[in-house]
């Protein structure tokens, strides 16, 4: 029986109901930290002969649960998984045949798949703000409860920062996520606080509620908090079990394959943090650059003051930084930033003394050394920078990027232990029981005095069970001695024994215990992949800890890229909301040149990812461009014009957009055009000109030395004795990427070859073009080649005398290349070089090919000819038994009759173990040298089989067996190596033939057939196999006296048939509520011979 069962929510007219999968395979549930749970479910997709079944029955969004089948007492379960459909696929499987993938997500997904759409009230605190997002984005109040206060906890620091969510390119739950690693964070307090964790639960009103959909509830706690108090007392402990040691409801042992490792890659020691500063008119996008650093004690001179924000901080080399945050509790730290996009905040720190103020007046502190822990500066540690970048524009004020920026960096600034294990069997759960102890009953109140519900964290949507009743219910309230269920569901009366169980979620910390040489620890729960089908049932958890305090979540931001919903992460955003500087845009404006030193556009609309839209009319162009300039809309200037500057800063700002930038063309062909860069947004840069192409610069653009080209010119040597230092080419025509062409043609038309042209020994020269000339021109110099207005065309080094006729030849043409003895260095070409299969057998001389240029093992098989191996090529003795492979000889290759005269042995030679093949027939023997099995053909005992040591024999006479004290017989069951026996027939004293169970020479046989007093003996209970099925004997062959030491005992029955001739039949009957003794004769007469008192 599976252990979990797969339901669907079918709705037939306006009722709906929650129907078993009959087809269900297999399942992967998967719970990650910040993100939606998931479900895959593998379904057959065929109902007896008809394939493809199944399909029409799940569609999109359809409700969908997952029921654990652990058995619970009465007929609840509980809800593993809730969700809705989001994919279904229909395949083939070798093993089930045709299948349908389902995969489902629960609730949460909503929040993925929305984005804010207006602003809110600033709230109280960051809970408030979740629920509020949760409110906005969420489909209805039933998808995703907020209301349960026990599930959804208030903030323990208020948040009052100006936030402006509406258009932002981020969906509700990663707001939610950015909100919750930052909320109250306080490593100093009493009990440390370093985030808040989240999930959607999956309650339902009722366990084994049939119709009817839950209200899935929003849990948001405070990390650490689930249990709060001693994990190894209040949640679930793990363990890699020792020798000896016993699971329990609360103990589990990991499995051999897990892995735990401290992590550096999630360090960050310096961030760079966008924000919009709305504070100023124009609300322009700013940066805070900051690090984090540690320091000792503060001491305040003459009439200064302590460190707080915005002072600025000096110290030795250079360095300076205005404060950020502030912390004076525990361990003081500073986050510290740069003064106007210097970098000396990232002057060497650690170890020397940072002064605020100057003269008599001043405030100092020794930041602490590298090898301290904490360190002063963890990039001064690795001598490393690990930034983490990010434009936050939801974030409206400095004060709100401060305020993430301490965050991240605190959470990132120290290595993170993570671990990945595997358990056996269902989804952890933390079980708990007890009794109730009041004493008087109550019809919905469990109540334990011993018991701490709240710090265990039972959750409303629980069940509760009553082990003495056998009944459940759900809990619907919780205080810390006492558990409410829904009226009626049960009772509880003095000494009911209760038991609940806490579901193990994400956020949620377990015990790990007994890893080889580190100490047991409690670890956060970050991502649970529960896996159940046929044959498998299997758990498995990551988790994550750290050495002094310092936890983060897998943050989205450094793994983004192994998220199923990386690109959900951004979107077109909401109408109105972001400033036009910060948004995604495109545009169908086309820029061209109109001269050397002008770009002009057309009419065209500018789209924004929010939705608004900008007619561009008229067109107009740059005017004569002394340089560089810049074309940019502004919608605070024009929302129907574009505007120019040479200054890049003033192309820049809340509402502009920068749509292309131009320069002059510094080539004064008469053809040459100014070039135009244009920027697409939020696709990458681009080039583009009159006619925009697949993204390329178009060649009217650019002069023709700049174009792309392709000419017809050939280069070659021109032979001869000094073949070598010469070359001469062909006439021929070069045509550009503008569709103009130029002739190469010196006038000589009796030959295809102009030239020839005489180089020099060892010389490499350059040849090329002046646009607008018809000759090539050669040039010792390659500057030459490639100033303004030229096209290199080819490269020529010449040789030697002795390097051959030819020299090397490098053509920039498409042409093939020429290459000589002058280009190749001694031992320059080697194996790796040479292609695979470019030396063919026209390249090879006769005889050039000997055998000492032949490797060892280099002639295989598949390069011998068939029939090429012929036998005057084989030496006698050549083929030895090493050299043939295994079944090579076939029966096919051997005489019909093979006789021979010799012993044949398998195994070692004598005394070993092994099978000898004689003509006296088959004998095995084992490494003592006794023989112990035989196939006799001759002698004495031909025809005779011995096995097991000759304790064992068949023959004519029978098959005999002769133990070493006894004969016996064995029945087995399993395999003849195991030790269970089913019986065992065996020779007793007197000749006796014993029958028993267990193990060999048992001195206790349940039935013994006694040769000598002619009589069977039974020492276990003689009984039916069947209760009520089976007689003793037969109506035609009747038992003699029948002599007991004991009472019988006979069951009720009706009144039997008529007892055959001279017999009578006794038995007992019921006679209203009495119980009467009777007998029956073969009349029919019935009397009764005792009746109950």
């Amino acid at each position: 029986m599976p252990a979990i069962t797969f339901q669907y929510l079918a709705t037939a007219g306006n009722y709906s109901t929650w129907t078993t999968e009959n087809n269900y395979i297999r399942c992967t549930i998967i719970d990650t930290l910040g993100y939606p749970m998931t479900a895959d479910i593998v379904i057959a997709n065929s109902t007896g002969n008809t394939i493809n079944s199944r399909e029409s029955t799940y569609i999109n969004y359809m409700e969908v649960r997952i029921l654990d089948n652990n058995p619970i007492v009465g007929t609840a379960r509980r809800v593993l998984f809730y969700g809705k459909i989001e994919e279904s696929e229909p395949e083939y499987d070798a093993t089930y045949g045709q299948i349908l993938k389902i995969f489902a997500r629960c609730n949460l997904q909503q929040l993925l798949k929305r984005f804010p759409t207006r602003d809110f009230n600033p709230p109280t605190n960051k809970s408030g703000m979740i629920t509020s997002l949760i409110s906005d984005a969420r489909f209805s109040t039933t998808q995703i409860g907020t209301l349960d206060t026990t599930k959804l906890e208030t903030s323990v620091d208020g948040y009052t920062q100006r936030t402006n969510y509406t258009g932002n390119r981020q969906p509700a739950l990663k707001i939610i996520s950015d909100l919750a690693l930052s909320d109250s964070i306080d490593p100093n307090n009493a009990t440390p606080r370093y985030a808040y964790d989240f999930y959607l639960d999956t309650e339902f009103s009722g366990p084994t509620a049939s119709a009817g959909t839950p209200t899935p509830d929003f849990n948001y706690f405070l990390r650490g908090s689930r249990p709060n108090g001693v994990v190894s007392t209040l949640g679930l402990t793990l363990r890699r079990p020792n020798v000896g040691d016993v699971e329990s409801a609360n103990i589990r042992f990991m499995l051999p394959d897990y892995n735990f490792n401290n992590e550096t890659r999630e360090l960050v020691t310096r961030i760079n943090l966008g924000y919009i500063d709305s504070t100023t008119d124009d609300g322009a996008a700013r940066n805070l650059e900051a690090i984090l650093i540690t320091h000792g004690a503060v001491t305040i001179n003459g009439g200064g003051s302590d460190f707080v924000v915005g002072d600025t901080i000096t110290w030795a080399g250079g360095g300076s930084a205005i404060i950020q945050v502030v912390n004076t509790a525990g361990v003081r730290y500073l986050v510290i930033g740069s003064i106007t996009g210097s970098t000396a905040f990232l002057t060497t720190i650690s170890g020397v003394t940072i002064t605020k103020g100057s003269g008599l007046d001043t405030t100092t502190a020794v930041v602490r050394l590298t090898t301290d822990d904490p360190p002063g500066s963890l990039r001064e540690v690795f001598s490393n920078d690990i930034e983490y970048r990010s434009y936050d524009y939801n974030l409206e004020s400095l004060a709100a990027a401060r305020e993430k920026a301490e965050a991240f960096l605190y959470q990132t600034g120290n290595t993170i232990t993570r671990g990945e294990f595997f358990l056996g069997g269902l989804w952890p759960m933390a079980t708990f029981t007890g009794t109730h102890t009041p004493l008087g009953a109550s019809a919905t109140v469990l109540t334990d005095s011993g018991a701490d519900f709240d710090s265990r964290r039972i959750m409303p949507g629980d069940i509760l069970e009553n082990t003495t009743d056998n009944v459940s219910g759900v809990v619907t309230g919780r205080t810390a001695t006492t558990l409410t269920v829904s009226a009626g569901g049960m009772s509880w009366d003095q000494t009911n024994a209760y038991r609940v169980r806490a579901m193990i979620r994400v956020g949620w910390e377990i015990r790990i215990e007994n890893r080889p040489s580190v100490a047991d620890a409690d670890m956060l729960v970050t991502k649970i992949e529960y896996n159940e089908g046929p044959g498998v049932q299997k758990v498995r958890m990551e988790v994550m800890g750290t050495s002094r305090g310092r936890e983060s979540r897998n943050y989205y931001e450094k793994n983004q890229a192994d998220r199923v919903d990386k690109s959900l992460w951004e979107s077109t955003g909401a109408i109105g909301g972001m400033p036009l500087g910060t948004l995604t845009w495109g545009s169908n404006i086309v820029f061209s040149a109109l001269d050397r030193d002008t770009i002009q556009w057309g009419v065209g609309t500018i789209e924004i990812s929010d939705g608004r839209t900008f007619s561009i009319d008229p067109a107009a162009n740059t005017g004569n461009m002394g340089g560089t300039t810049y074309i940019y809309f502004d919608s605070d200037v024009s929302t129907t014009a574009l505007q120019v500057t040479t200054v890049y800063g003033n192309a820049m700002g809340r509402n502009r957009i920068l749509l292309a930038i131009a320069s002059v063309s510094s080539s004064l062909d008469a053809v040459a055009e100014a070039a135009v860069i244009v920027l697409g947004g939020a696709i990458s840069t681009i080039f583009d000109g009159a006619n925009l192409a697949n993204r390329t610069v178009a060649s009217a653009v650019l002069g023709r030395a700049n174009q792309p080209y392709n000419t017809n010119i050939e280069f070659s040597s021109t032979g001869g004795g000094d073949g070598y230092r010469r070359v001469q080419w062909t006439v021929g025509t070069i045509a550009y990427g503008d569709g103009t062409t130029e002739v190469i043609d010196v006038g000589n038309s009796d030959t295809d070859f102009v030239g020839p042209t005489y180089l020099g020994d060892s010389q490499t020269r350059w040849i090329y073009k002046t646009v607008g000339s018809a000759v090539l021109t050669v040039t010792g110099t390659y500057s030459d080649a490639i100033s303004e207005g030229r096209i290199l065309l080819a490269i020529v080094v010449t040789g030697v005398s002795t390097d051959g006729d030819e020299p090397v030849i490098l053509p920039f043409t498409g042409r093939v290349p020429t290459f000589s003895a002058v280009a190749i260095s001694a031992n320059a070409i080697i194996a790796n070089t040479i292609a695979a299969n470019a030396i063919i057998a026209a390249k090879i001389a006769t005889d050039a090919v000997t055998s000492d240029k032949i490797i060892a093992n280099a002639i295989i098989a598949a390069k011998i000819a068939t029939d090429a191996v012929t036998s005057d090529k084989i030496i006698a003795n050549a083929i030895i038994a090493a050299k043939i492979a295994t079944n090579a000889i076939t029966a096919a290759k051997l005489e019909a009759t093979l006789v021979l005269a010799t012993t044949i042995v398998i195994g070692s030679v004598t005394p070993g173990a092994r099978i000898e093949l004689t003509s006296a027939g088959l004998r095995g023997f084992n490494a003592s040298n006794a023989e112990q099995v035989s196939v006799l053909s001759s002698g004495t005992n031909a025809g005779r089989i011995t096995a097991a040591g000759g304790t064992v024999g068949l023959d004519a006479l029978g098959l005999g067996f002769v133990g070493t004290s006894l004969s016996m017989i064995t029945w087995r069951i399993g395999n003849l190596d195991g030790a269970t026996r089913s019986f065992i027939a065996q020779e007793g004293a007197n000749n006796d033939l014993l029958i028993q169970a267990g193990s060999v020479n048992s001195t206790v046989p349940r039935l013994i057939l006694n040769a000598y007093n002619e009589s069977i003996l039974c020492r276990s209970t003689l009984r039916p196999e069947t209760d009520g099925a089976e007689d003793l004997g037969i109506s035609s062959v009747k038992w003699g006296n029948l002599y007991l030491n004991s009472y019988v005992e006979l069951d009720e029955i009706t009144t039997p048939a008529l007892a055959p001739t001279d017999s009578a039949r006794l038995y007992i009957k019921v006679s209203g509520a009495k119980t009467q003794l009777a007998v029956i004769f073969q009349s029919g007469a019935e009397q009764i011979i005792a009746t109950e008192p």
